[in-house]
């Protein structure tokens, strides 16, 4: 019986001819790379405007107007000119160990007196604390979500706020933010080198953000780990002397942190500051191993880099009250 034997085709073999080796593409200057730097800066400035605008931005209005129906914070006895003068203390300063920062996380106590601390518990409470609008689900049903991107800067605003189960007021104040700067300024440092995927450059230091975060940890309560996401501009946001010295409009982005506590760690149990280190084992699963702990005071405030990954331990029983700001930079120069 004859057995039919199909047949390969040969199949053509391609070559590869080497081409002529392109030009690279000229070098942009200094002004040309700040230009396009710049517009892409302002680009996702416009872009996370526009998500806020829809979620957290009316909530912070609605708790701005309230406070203002209460005459605001001057009215009860808050005078941020004679606050200033009182003495800040270096509690501790310490540099973790697996940190790529190379500022010391810096715990001072002093920052704030027991009775603004006081004022500001009892008034917030008057202007009532809630949880925001989620920036995560309105991301989700723009279908601009599809997964955790450590590049995206409105995500990482979004799954800070999911990891956060407290309670918010947040105010806009210069006059506030102009009197933690006394205080604070120097022990920031006056430059910051940062490398980003479109921002890197040489950053100097020119205020707070006016944008105060109030919030409410009662039981069962805290934040999970996580790494506090840069705040952005495009414009100076402060309308006060140090605007004229640093210019309106340009770059500008938040690195460091501060952490201020209102009221007594007796009057709750838990809500202490973890700064973490994580460890992933081979099946995915992520467990968090306490590198440095810091407790609450009243008038306590802790300043630390961005990217240091850290943890708002849950409330196991009572309240705690803390406020949470970002201190500014604004890009000056190219990095060497």
């Amino acid at each position: 019986m004859a057995v039919a034997v199909a047949t390969i085709p040969k199949q053509r073999r391609s070559v590869a001819f080497a081409e002529e080796p392109s030009s690279p593409p000229p070098r942009l200057s200094e002004s040309e790379l700040l230009h396009r730097m710049t517009q892409n800066h302002e680009s996702m400035v416009r872009g996370r405007a526009l998500a806020n605008s829809e979620t957290i931005a009316p909530f912070a209005e609605e708790c701005q107007k309230r406070l203002e129906s209460l005459h605001g914070w001057e009215s009860h006895g808050i005078d941020f000119k004679q606050e200033a003068t009182e003495e800040v203390k270096v509690e501790e300063r310490f540099l973790l160990p697996t940190s790529s920062s190379q500022f010391p996380v810096t715990v001072l106590d002093g920052v704030l007196r027991k009775e603004m601390c006081e004022t500001f518990i009892s008034i917030h409470e008057k202007v009532g604390f809630a949880r925001p609008p989620s920036l995560l689900v309105h991301l989700a049903e723009k279908n601009k979500l599809e997964e955790e991107d450590e590049e995206n800067v409105l995500l990482k605003l979004a799954y800070e706020q999911a990891k956060n189960t407290s309670e918010l007021v947040q105010i806009e104040s210069v006059d506030f933010a102009d009197y933690l700067w006394k205080k604070l300024e120097h022990f920031l440092p006056d430059e910051h080198r940062h490398i980003g995927n479109f921002t890197s450059g040489v950053y100097e230091k020119c205020g707070i953000v006016p944008v105060f975060r109030f919030m409410r940890y009662q039981k069962d309560q805290g934040f999970k780990p996580h790494k506090d996401p840069e705040r952005a501009y495009a414009e100076y946001p402060l309308r006060s002397s140090a605007a004229a010295a640093h210019g309106e409009s340009g770059i500008y982005k938040s690195f460091f942190t501060i952490a201020l506590y209102l009221n007594d760690p007796a009057e709750f149990e838990g809500g202490k500051l973890n700064f973490v280190q994580i460890h992933v084992n081979d099946v995915g699963d992520k467990t968090y191993e306490s590198q440095a702990t810091v407790n609450p005071a009243v008038g306590r405030c802790v300043l630390f880099a961005h990217n240091e990954l850290h943890e708002g331990g849950g409330v196991q029983s009572g309240t705690k009250y803390m406020c949470q700001c970002d201190v500014l930079y604004k890009r000056v120069r190219a990095l060497p």
